[in-house]
């Protein structure tokens, strides 16, 4: 399928495959270079390339033949404008010639970008779905060339995807390829393309996070990948496997449950506005050393959002529990403007609380982080 090339889709393809091109790249040993060196032996690389060997008759036609320096602002935009107007099958197929070529890593990853963005928009991309996955099936392939596959794939962040890298990680046999594939599925929690949380992803993230009991490796992936997508029902899961571990503080610091602590740690990395109804309704009238208490509390404190803010401000002012320790704790940590003028509203404002010693803890915490930024 020709996708119709649009101002708004080049500017988006320009942007997803500069920072394509800009990412460090991987070594064959599986080093990483410092980023300016990355970036100075990706040009030393392509300016020692004279040109592409004409193809054969036989040839896929898809490919872009014509050598190109690709050096200039104006020549990476004529060849984005090439690859938005092609399919996800043109683009993987383009892609797995450069690689075999080894020649091009430039154009290469300027091909990868379009390919990521073309699979996260076109409605029937399944055969190219299925020729990624014989690609990574194929032993006679590089690790390397595996692992640049995979990151297309954690880029692209769509379902589809998603389930290729799990199948992927449940049945390879290199533990590194694994390792990267489970990087590359906690890492779709952060892809925002179409500048949204992909809540679609959840439910796979979810069934994969339930059967994870006795791998703890994967666990944390999922885990994470589950608290960054942030969907209302995957915030939950996570909470239920905190409790479920034990009903206390003091009880859970003693469990060694690896899943429950993946969970805790997870929780503080939710983003997503949607799940502040649950981690609210988590909240409700727990006793201070609940750890249903202490994880949806943190999980609320570290969104950096005015609402998540107010709905845990509300609460301490509320609750007729002491529970200073940990509003102190909560409020220390607060990282987004609109949260603190809140804080500092309500204070100032002179908003009762039910428990004095709450009042005293959120204003001691406010204080210690104007202090700290003054020091600092």
């Amino acid at each position: 399928m020709i996708r119709r090339s649009s101002g708004v889709a080049l500017a988006a393809l320009v942007v997803v495959c500069t920072v394509w091109f800009l990412r460090e790249p991987v070594a064959p040993n599986g080093e990483r270079p410092a980023g300016k060196q990355a970036f100075q032996d990706g040009v030393i690389r392509h300016n020692q390339i004279t040109g592409h060997k004409a193809k054969n008759p036989g040839s896929p036609s898809n490919s872009v033949q014509a050598p190109m320096a690709l050096e200039s602002i104006s020549e990476r935009i004529e060849f984005v404008k090439t690859l938005i107007q092609m399919d996800g099958g043109s683009l993987f197929e383009q892609w797995r010639d450069l690689i075999a070529a080894g020649q091009d890593p430039i154009r290469a990853s300027f091909v990868g970008g379009a390919l990521s963005r073309a699979l996260q928009t076109e409605t029937n991309s399944d055969t190219t779905y299925q020729k990624i996955s014989a690609f990574l099936s194929d032993q006679t392939n590089s690790q390397t060339s595996k692992k640049q596959l995979i990151e297309i794939l954690g880029q692209t962040a769509t379902p589809s995807a998603l389930e290729l890298l799990l199948s992927f990680a449940g049945t390879a046999s290199d533990s590194i390829l694994i390792q990267a594939a489970m990087h590359q599925i906690e890492y779709m929690g952060d892809v925002r393309w179409d500048a949204r949380f992909h809540e679609e992803l959840s439910p796979m993230l979810e069934r994969a996070w339930e059967q994870s009991s006795s791998t703890t490796n994967f666990a944390s992936a999922f885990a994470f990948a589950l608290a960054k997508v942030g969907a209302p029902r995957g915030v939950d899961l996570l909470i239920d496997s905190v409790t479920n571990a034990a009903s206390t503080v003091s009880g859970f610091e003693k469990q060694n449950n690896e899943n429950a602590w993946a969970a805790m740690e997870a929780l503080k990395h939710v983003q997503n506005p949607n799940s502040i109804p649950v981690l609210k309704a988590r909240l409700a009238d727990q006793p201070p050393d609940s750890v249903e208490l202490l994880a949806s509390g943190t999980a609320l404190a570290a969104m950096g959002l005015r609402d998540a803010t107010q709905v845990l401000l509300n609460w301490t002012r509320t609750t007729t529990e002491d529970v200073s320790p940990l509003a102190k704790l909560w409020f220390a940590g607060l990282h987004d403007t609109e949260s603190l003028q809140l804080v500092e509203k309500e204070l100032a404002e002179k908003l009762p609380f039910n428990n004095e010693k709450n009042q005293i803890a959120v204003q001691s915490a406010l204080d210690e982080w104007h202090s700290s930024r003054i020091n600092n």
